[in-house]
């Protein structure tokens, strides 16, 4: 029609004097009403596949929307603003538990492919044991046997449940424990380190 021909020769102007793709495409969605239609679809998928491009996956498109309104964000921290790369800071260990603490708590964390249990397995053992009937207890720790002990390391809360005592853990302090025939033997200190990009997303927020 005429106002398909003017409107795409308003367009080549625009694009031919601004050199402005966007405004010269701009125009044009607004001059023909089934471009909206088009327009937000293609503006909502433009903009899930920049944030694709940048690591960050949307669960639906209708939060590109709401976002405006966010008053706050929260992240999982490990391996998000962290590196991702546990190290043991400290430990502590019960009297009457020192000679194998170590070597028991290493031994087992070998077992898992778990960040926090990787941490400990880095440690220097003066003997690694070998571990029988190794079982890994989703999101509370690892479990095995060793020298025909019952041998714990994992959660705080799951060391003390099995111990049935009242341990008093560091209070803000990432930590793992071990627990010896269901007697709690120590726990270790772990520490991760924040991203150097953390300082200017948050400049960026």
């Amino acid at each position: 029609s005429p106002y398909a021909f003017f409107v795409v020769g308003a367009c080549a102007t625009v694009l031919y004097f601004t050199q402005d793709a966007d405004r010269a495409i701009s125009l044009m969605i607004v001059s023909f009403p089934d471009a909206f239609v088009m327009a937000s679809p293609l503006a909502m998928l433009a903009a899930i596949t920049s944030c694709s491009r940048c690591g960050v996956l949307l669960k639906t498109p209708s939060i590109l929307l709401k976002i405006k309104d966010c008053g706050a964000i929260f992240m999982d921290k490990t391996g998000t603003i962290t590196e991702d790369q546990l190290k043991v800071v400290g430990l502590f260990v019960q009297p009457g538990f020192k000679d194998t603490f170590k070597d028991y708590s290493i031994s087992l964390a070998r077992m898992s492919h778990h960040p926090v249990a990787q941490a400990v397995a880095g440690l220097e053992a003066d003997c690694v044991h070998e571990v029988d009937k190794f079982r890994e207890n989703h999101g509370m720790g690892v479990s095995g046997v060793i020298e025909g002990r019952k041998i714990d390391l994992g959660r705080c809360q799951w060391i003390q449940d099995l111990t049935s005592v009242k341990i008093n853990f560091p209070a803000d302090q990432s930590i793992v424990a071990l627990s010896v025939d269901d007697c709690f033997a120590g726990y270790f200190l772990l520490e991760d380190y924040l991203k150097s990009s953390l300082k200017f997303l948050s400049e960026c927020l």
